[in-house]
C-alpha cells in the first residue's frame, strides 16, 4: 500500500528545515536523490493531500532532492524534499502507510505532520527575526504550543 501525501507547507528555507528536523529528531540529508516509501503507486489513496493532487507525478515518487530521515532507523520511511511543482522552493512529500514505519511519530504523531511544520515556521521566524535585530524569547505553554517573544533593542 502506498499513500503518498503532500505536507501542507512550502518550503523555502533549507536550513531551518534542517533545524526543524533536528528539533523532530530527524536529520538532513542533503543531496540524497531519493526518499524511502512503500516503493510502488498502487493508486489507493485520493485524498486532498494526496501528492498527485499536488502535481507531483507517480512516476517521480521517491525521487527527490533531499530527505529527512530518523538516524538509525533504515526501515523507517522518509520525507521526500522535492522542487515544487510550481517552480518555487520545495515541497515535503511522504507515504504515511502504517505510520511510515516509525516516521510519524516524529512528525507529529498524524499524517498532517503538525510538528514538523510548527519547527520549521518557528525556525524561520527566529532567522528573520535575527537578521532584523531582534532577539527572542521562547516559552512552550501548557499545550506544547511553542510561543516565540520578539524584542527589539535598537
Amino acid at each position: 500500500m502506498s499513500h503518498v501525501a503532500k505536507i501542507d507547507i512550502e518550503i523555502k528555507d533549507l536550513e531551518s528545515l534542517q533545524k526543524a528536523a533536528e528539533d523532530c529528531g530527524l536529520i538532513m540529508n542533503y543531496g540524497q536523490k531519493n526518499y524511502r516509501w512503500y516503493g510502488q503507486w498502487v493508486n489507493d489513496y485520493a485524498k486532498g493531500d494526496a501528492a498527485y493532487k499536488h502535481g507531483i507525478d507517480p512516476k517521480d515518487y521517491g525521487k527527490c532532492e533531499h530527505a529527512l530521515s530518523i538516524p538509525g532507523n533504515p526501515g523507517a520511511y522518509e520525507v521526500g524534499v522535492v522542487k515544487n511543482p510550481n517552480g518555487e522552493g520545495w515541497v515535503l512529500i511522504w507515504d504515511f502507510y502504517g505510520g511510515g514505519h516509525g516516521l510519524q511519530k516524529h512528525l507529529g504523531g498524524s499524517k498532517d505532520c503538525v510538528k514538523l511544520m510548527n519547527a520549521y515556521s518557528k525556525h524561520v521566524v527566529i532567522k528573520q527575526a535575527n537578521m532584523l535585530g531582534y532577539t527572542y524569547e521562547e516559552e512552550v505553554d501548557e499545550e506544547g504550543a511553542v510561543c516565540l517573544t520578539l524584542t527589539d533593542y535598537s
